[in-house]
């Protein structure tokens, strides 16, 4: 943390070679993209092939590993006083202390777990990490790194150019102490012509429905933006805050442009990108899938995920899928999540498919949301609030796991009309069902409910505002019409889910 660079985005593990490091810094932090330039000069842009390699070798000396920072431990975890702590030696040091695994080879789970025990103490750890190496640009390799390079990159030819700035001047790497400080101070700098406008870009994207640029992450000459005066004011302006991202957010949703209705008029109806009126679109996928898990949790629980950042699909654990602590990578996937494979931002995508439709109507991930029987739903704990208390008339755990299995077996019917085997299936489940309902001779009745209040909830929850009078009086007759309270507030939890309005930013 104390670090001034950025380790992290350096160390990416799909960022190995200098040229993929080259096209992703110019994309991300630039905007631009200069994967064509690798092979050729694109007839309708500005860069050359020259000019990549060129850039490229601001990374040729940038590396992930366990020999980097003078042969010390990485981490920023310092050794006790006295000690010479490397990086070999703390891995022989947890190899020592694990057992080897049965089967041959290191125990990496073991391994693993040595390692995480020592970070959380705080202990000397073996952690890799990014390092870099300075090579005078106007000096020959060895014949070694010369070896060492082609490993890497089997078409290096053996040359070191001198690194280059994209579309400016030339750096002496031996006038500074790593290569990556004359590149950083270049895309700090106030006269560099793309940072401040590819942020700015990025901040309008994430607000509207398309860049100024668009897309937001190919900003060149032959793609122009929308509305140069505006961009030039918000980067130039973003820039003189000190690159204030809290000034940039409010310089935008201050704006009369944001605050624009999302219905058109005679005027505006078929303006889809000079921002004259506020284009529907979906929600991004992290954002669909927590707004269903914040939705349908129990109340005691909202909280906890609203303010726990590791629990949630928009937070840093979100690639791990159920193995880790994030969402599923399933639900994330269908509603358009890129897996990050390549630099480009078309890897994601908030159209709507025939997949995202059905996930929302039946899939089981989404049903198990809404009727988790281990008091983490809210129609769980709707469903004993709402059901007589004594031990004489409580409905079994069971009976909670039975009524979204006869949905199910109901919904596969009509799918396979005439299906024995389902049928039979069905059957058993409802007589299990009915064996665990409480005879009207012993139950008790039901504490009062006021209906309109989960309506109410339903709403809140869901789109974010309470309903209407209309929308009431529906709610009320379905609630109704259901065989219980708890039933029938599942079944419009269920419905407020799958509309639009739930759905789009709007």
């Amino acid at each position: 943390a104390e670090r001034p660079n950025m380790p992290y985005f350096w160390q990416r593990s799909n960022l190995q070679k200098a040229e993929e490091k080259a096209l992703a810094f110019s994309h991300s932090f630039l905007g631009v993209r200069i994967e064509c330039a690798q092979c050729h000069k694109h007839p309708f842009d500005q860069w050359t092939q020259n000019d990549f390699k060129s850039f490229q070798a601001f990374f040729e000396g940038v590396s992930y590993g366990g020999k980097g920072g003078g042969g010390k431990a990485g981490g920023g975890i310092p050794a006790q006083k006295g000690e010479t702590v490397t990086y070999a030696s703390l891995t022989k040091e947890i190899k020592d202390l694990v057992p080897p695994d049965p089967k041959g080879g290191n125990n990496q789970k073991a391994l693993g777990a040595e390692f995480e025990k020592r970070v959380k103490a705080g202990e000397p750890a073996p952690w890799q990490e990014v390092f870099a190496t300075i090579r005078d640009s106007k000096g020959k390799l060895s014949e070694r790194e010369i070896e060492q390079m082609k490993k890497r990159n089997p078409n290096f030819d053996g040359r070191v150019l001198t690194p280059k700035i994209l579309g400016g001047e030339e750096v002496m790497l031996k006038e500074f102490p790593d290569p990556r400080a004359p590149l950083m101070e270049w895309l700090r700098s106030p006269k560099n012509p793309y940072f401040a406008k590819a942020w700015v870009n990025r901040v309008w994207a994430t607000y509207f429905n398309r860049g100024l640029v668009e897309p937001a992450d190919d900003m060149n000459l032959a793609n122009p933006p929308v509305n140069e005066e505006l961009m030039d004011y918000l980067a130039e302006a973003f820039v003189k805050s000190g690159y204030n991202m809290a000034w940039l957010h409010r310089e935008v949703l201050s704006s009369a442009t944001y605050q624009r209705s999302w219905k058109p008029n005679e005027t505006n109806k078929g303006d889809d990108k000079n921002f004259s009126r506020f284009v529907l679109r979906r929600l991004p996928a992290e954002v669909v899938v927590d707004g269903i898990t914040q939705a349908t949790l129990a109340t005691d629980r909202i909280a906890k995920f609203r303010d726990d950042i590791e629990t949630r699909a928009i937070g840093p654990n979100a690639n791990a899928g159920r193995a880790g602590k994030g969402a599923s990578n399933y639900s994330l996937n269908i509603f358009g999540k890129p897996v990050r494979e390549t630099n480009c931002d078309c890897e994601r995508t908030t159209d709507p498919t025939l997949l995202q439709t059905l996930f929302t109507r039946n899939d089981p991930e989404l049903l198990g949301a809404l009727d988790q029987s281990k008091g983490t739903a809210w129609v769980e704990e709707i469903r004993k609030a709402t059901t007589a208390s004594s031990p004489a008339t409580r409905r079994k755990g069971d009976d909670a796991q039975l009524e979204p299995l006869i949905r199910k077996l109901e919904f596969k019917l009509k799918s396979n009309p005439g299906s024995k085997e389902l049928e039979a299936e069905l059957k058993q489940a409802r007589e299990k069902l009915a064996k665990l309902q409480p005879s009207p001779a012993t139950a008790e009745k039901r504490a009062p409910v006021n209906a309109d209040d989960y309506i109410t909830q339903v709403f809140l929850r869901t789109v974010s505002r309470p309903p209407t009078a209309s929308e009431v009086e529906k709610a009320r007759v379905d609630i109704g019409a259901a065989n219980s309270t708890a039933e029938g507030v599942r079944e419009l939890l269920w419905a407020m889910l799958n509309t639009r309005e739930f759905m789009v930013n709007h």
